[in-house]
C-alpha cells in the first residue's frame, strides 16, 4: 500500500476542487524579455514560444 504525503493530498484538492488545469502567469520581467528576444533576433513568435515551453 502506497503511502501518501501532504503533496499527494494537496494535488488531490486541487484536482477535485477545479477539475480543470491551472493557468500557468509569467512576470512582466519574462514577457518582456520574450519580446525583447523576438525583436533582436528577429526569430519567430512561434519558434521563441516553443523554446520557452509556452504557447504562442
Amino acid at each position: 500500500m502506497k503511502r501518501h504525503n501532504v503533496h499527494d493530498f494537496q494535488q488531490m484538492d486541487i484536482k477535485m476542487a477545479t477539475n480543470k488545469p491551472k493557468r500557468k502567469t509569467y512576470s512582466d520581467e519574462f514577457k518582456e524579455f520574450l519580446v525583447q528576444e523576438a525583436e533582436v533576433s528577429g526569430r519567430s513568435i512561434a519558434s521563441i514560444a516553443r523554446d520557452n515551453g509556452i504557447n504562442q
